[in-house]
């Protein structure tokens, strides 16, 4: 059994029905024959996301393959003739958009849009550090000069240039590559661009490896860009967590004034991104140095000691609740706020469901992992479970395999092997 340890809220009331893509059924992919190293890299998890672009369909990545297209209704293979990479960032109107580095000539980075289909570059343009994609376009910094460490030579490239601070931050149309907007930053500063919640926003810092950054917030259509807080989250640890409530969401770093780590995450920094007014949350006293955080729905999961999971309001700080699972290294959590209930998978693509109010246990599934799941320490990419409507779907291993929270353990209608290299 899962066990509670702390926990709130009312009784269980009843569940509302599942809500189900149209003509859904339970279905398993297994996604074979791909390449190890087009597997999530290290610090990210195998996962489906799902676009109001294309509602219909899943773009998968697990074990020897990334950002796989699947039906969400059945779970078929809709193949495409390029492969996924690392450095794909983001698709839009049949575009997928990625990022290729050269050092042996300025600029070192560009970023691409390549037909997805022929795989045919659309446009390109120089950029320094990583683009993002965001309601205003394609956003990206404008590549400075690059210094080569003393008695490197650039044609050998034994160690990677850095660059010069300054340089503009430039909005491009996605489908064209035409510039839409630029905003000029400081001379003296590093700044990047980072998406959150679909929004823009660049963070700037008077050292590349700085661990306290200034927040802006840009306006594509004053070509400027507002000033929010300077953030001192105390060291390269630090983490932001997300966008809630209009607030932006940041772990500092437990480590001490030496950058020796403390035992305990004490507090969450929340920044209104329009005011830039700060707040400091406390958490609670046990929520331990290296846990895993995730925002999700108001709460933060934090994920820690292997199974044990601690939730806190991320408004007030407050625990919720804490709770050791069944399963050992779960994924991250996908909350359905509808049905109150909150979703882990692990590596061999077994299930657990937990109240959301109170952490207790709903429901938990077997194995289902083809190829016995992902050996987190081989691949650092833990499986996931995502939303689809009410319907789950779960990338483990090689497999991905989609079920009803009402019916879990059912079998699937449709069972399909597919490769990452047909089309």
């Amino acid at each position: 059994m899962l066990l509670a340890a702390v926990g709130c809220g009312p009784a269980d009331a009843a569940v509302p029905p599942v809500a189900e893509p149209e003509g859904w059924r339970p279905w398993e992919t297994a996604i074979v024959d791909g390449e190890r190293e087009d597997s999530p890299g290290e610090g990210e998890e195998n996962g489906c996301t799902r676009t109001r672009a294309e509602p219909d369909l899943l773009r998968c990545s697990g074990t020897g393959f990334r950002h796989e297209r699947l039906s969400v209704r059945d779970g078929a293979h809709r193949p495409g003739k390029r492969p996924g990479a690392l450095r794909d960032f983001g698709h839009r109107n049949g575009l997928v958009f990625t990022t290729t580095e050269d050092y042996s000539a300025e600029p070192r980075r560009h970023v691409r849009a390549l037909d997805e289909e022929t795989r045919a570059q659309r446009w390109a343009q120089p950029v320094d550090s990583a683009p993002v994609l965001t309601r205003d376009g394609i956003v990206g910094d404008e590549p400075t000069k690059l210094r080569w460490p003393p008695g490197t030579d650039p044609d050998e490239g034994e160690s990677p240039p850095s660059a010069d601070p300054g340089g503009d931050i430039i909005g491009w149309d996605p489908d064209t590559g035409e510039e839409r907007w630029r905003i000029g930053t400081a001379d003296d500063e590093y700044c990047a661009p980072t998406a959150a919640a679909g929004r823009t926003f660049v963070t700037c810092t008077g050292d590349e490896a700085a661990g306290t950054a200034t927040w802006y917030r840009v306006d594509p259509e004053e070509a400027a860009m507002h000033r929010i807080a300077e953030v001192d989250l105390g060291g390269l640890g630090a983490e932001y967590l997300g966008y809630d409530g209009g607030d932006l969401v940041f772990l500092p770093d437990a480590s001490d004034e030496e950058g020796y780590h403390e035992e305990e995450y004490e507090e969450l920094v929340r920044v209104d991104a329009r005011t830039g007014g700060e707040r400091r949350v406390a958490l609670p006293a046990n929520v331990r140095d290296g846990a895993q955080a995730d925002l999700a729905a108001g709460d933060v999961y934090f994920r820690q000691r292997g199974n044990e999971v601690l939730v806190a309001d991320a408004r007030s700080g407050a625990q919720r609740w804490l709770a050791r699972g069944p399963y050992e290294q779960p994924s991250a959590p996908d909350v359905s706020t509808r049905r109150n209930e909150v979703y882990f998978a692990d590596g061999q693509g077994r299930l657990v469901a937990l109240d959301r109010r109170t952490g207790s246990e709903r429901w938990r599934t077997g194995a289902r992992a083809r190829d016995g799941g992902t050996d987190t320490g081989e691949m650092e990419a833990p499986s996931s479970v995502r939303r689809a409507g009410d319907v789950l779907v779960v990338s483990a291993g090689n497999t991905v395999f989609s079920v009803s929270p009402e019916d879990p353990d059912a079998a699937p209608d449709k069972r399909t092997t597919a490769s990452p290299r047909a089309g």
